[in-house]
């Protein structure tokens, strides 16, 4: 397939070649090529080195400049013009479509736009650029370090910023620890429209990246491992796992472009509000319906919790201030659906559990529902 796919583009070019300069091609034709292109599974370079072909332009990956100065935003000179030129060349950077800005029509002004096409490059490039100096995100400055990756992509015969995009990897957390419930982001490359994110033992289908380069990721308070999102799922599977404080856990993504390296993020102790109600833990973390459950934690009051859950809520629960104990309960109507025949079981229905009082509202913590 590979070896007919490119035999086309070499008749493309034949055919074509010396058509683009005595007449030019509409646009119809333009995007029935490129479609044409697209149906055999061409990449993004391909298209786009193609695309400029067919419209008369030069390849933009064949740029080559070394620069020397540093660039930022309000400048006014030549070298600009060819920061933008460089830019143009990447898929990943391109400063605008058309209009101004856009291949062939670069200027020799930093403004808002060449400012912003610089920050997606650092970006892109977050792990020789940002990640050395300790920065999590691009700022727009063209300096040393921003200066000598583009001067070595350029360098590259070819070279458009492509397969580093496409390439899964994590080149930094927005934060290297924090609390229970607190959110961050995870940055890198290659990131798709859902990921998959292991955090630890624990397993978070289905997390959204919208820009490809950034994931915001909630600090659970509780994992949940693989296995508990397997159907049918495992005798053997232990459905929730505690997570705790003052502990390191390996984060890495995976989606459709592979598994990414790791970066350890540690949790730490929640400061919060003096006398909020915090669970800690529950025992047992699974049963039937009429299990006796004890919930540890702290912030409880000595009488008026109120102990939530996804069937029942359990009014004026007293407490030493440590432990609560209840009775798993739930509403007669639903009861049916954990009455099965001897011998089956339902195994890992989440019913998830809180405290409340004048003090505040607690973490939450799962408790998994069992048949019999």
């Amino acid at each position: 397939m590979k070896r007919v796919f490119v035999s086309f583009c070499m008749v493309l070019v034949l055919v074509f070649g010396g058509f683009l300069y005595t007449e030019a091609l509409t646009e119809t034709q333009i995007d029935s090529i490129l479609n044409l292109l697209t149906s055999f599974g061409a990449d993004g370079v391909t298209l786009s080195n193609v695309e400029s072909a067919l419209r008369g332009g030069t390849n933009s990956s064949s740029f080559q400049y070394t620069f020397t100065q540093n660039l930022s935003f309000g400048d006014r000179n030549e070298e600009v013009r060819n920061l933008q030129r460089a830019l143009n060349s990447l898929v990943c950077c391109q400063i605008a479509a058309q209009g101004a800005g856009s291949p062939g029509q670069e200027s020799t002004f930093y403004g808002s736009k060449t400012r912003d096409s610089v920050i997606r490059f650092q970006n892109t490039y977050r792990g020789d650029i940002l990640t050395p100096a300790g920065l999590v995100t691009g700022n727009g400055f063209f300096g040393p370090r921003t200066r000598a990756k583009l001067n070595e992509l350029l360098a590259q015969p070819g070279a458009t910023g492509t397969e580093s995009q496409a390439t899964l990897a994590i080149t930094g957390l927005s934060q290297s620890s924090g609390t229970r419930g607190e959110t961050f982001t995870i940055l890198g490359r290659g990131f798709t429209d859902l990921n998959d994110v292991h955090f630890g033992n624990g397993f978070f289908p289905d997390v959204v990246s919208t820009d490809g380069t950034s994931i915001s990721f909630l600090v659970p308070t509780t994992l949940s491992p693989e296995c508990a999102f397997t159907v049918p799922l495992p005798e053997s599977c232990t459905t929730t796992l505690e997570i705790a404080e003052s502990t390191t856990y390996p984060i890495r993504v995976s989606n459709e472009n592979g598994t990414s390296n790791t970066f350890n993020f540690t949790i730490i102790e929640t400061p919060g509000v003096p006398g909020t109600p915090r669970i800690d833990a529950i025992a047992p973390k699974s049963g039937p319906v009429g299990t006796t459950i004890t919930i540890t934690g702290s912030g409880f009051s000595q009488t008026d919790n109120t102990v939530l859950s996804t069937f029942f809520n359990y009014e004026d629960v007293s407490s030493d201030g440590t432990t609560i104990t209840v009775t798993v309960t739930v509403p007669e109507n639903i009861r049916e659906l954990f009455d099965t025949p001897t011998g089956s079981r339902v195994i890992g229905f989440p019913n998830i559990f809180s405290v409340s009082n004048q003090n505040g509202i607690s973490n939450p913590i799962i408790f998994n529902l069992v048949t019999d």
